[in-house]
């Protein structure tokens, strides 16, 4: 007989002005040992500050954002015509790239993968992209329509794509993209 753990659920709702955090634990009662409510109230302190600061940093498209938007633009241009030195210069050097099959590559891997043209891509298009700005570091997310080849294989699919900006060396450079598959709408 396996025993079934319940975890909080906690909510960040963002809305225009406010940052509200709300915790669903039935274990949050009055027998709750004190060590877990403080516990989940530091969690609660916690999702409130994050959500409160992502709120503030998200101005209607500043500068910043745009920016990061113009270097993944040039990035998904250098990936449609395998501009091997574009990457090099876009690609931060402890750059981690995890592609949609679950495979991961550092910068000289990936950039051997298009000097080979093992990776090909002949439609990369982003819709529903969103840039939020922390500092010197921007989160990219959308979805993405991609057609091309790999290792000589047809590539087609619609994904989920997150990529992580980095102010580095007087500009913006990738130093994280997550791609997760999902069904065609």
């Amino acid at each position: 007989m396996s025993q079934r753990t319940s975890r909080p659920r906690i909510d960040a709702i963002r809305g225009a002005g406010s940052a509200e955090v709300a915790c669903h634990d039935p274990a949050m009662t009055s027998h709750a040992p004190l060590a877990r409510r403080l516990a989940m109230v530091m969690v609660m302190c916690v999702s409130c500050t994050t959500a409160g600061s992502a709120q503030a940093d998200r101005a209607p498209l500043g500068h910043a954002a745009r920016e990061v938007l113009q270097v993944d633009e040039a990035r998904r241009q250098a990936y449609l015509h395998g501009d091997v030195r574009a990457l090099d210069s876009l690609f931060d050097d402890d750059v981690t790239i995890y592609w949609g099959d679950g495979t991961a590559d550092n910068k000289a891997s990936a950039l051997a993968l298009f000097r080979s043209r093992t990776l090909v891509y002949d439609t990369l298009a982003y819709d529903s992209s969103r840039v939020r700005v922390y500092g010197s570091t921007a989160v990219v997310t959308g979805r993405a329509t991609i057609h091309g080849h790999a290792e000589g294989h047809e590539l087609r699919s619609q994904a989920r794509i997150t990529r992580v900006y980095a102010r580095r060396r007087g500009g913006w450079r990738l130093v994280a993209i997550q791609t997760t598959r999902v069904r065609a709408p």
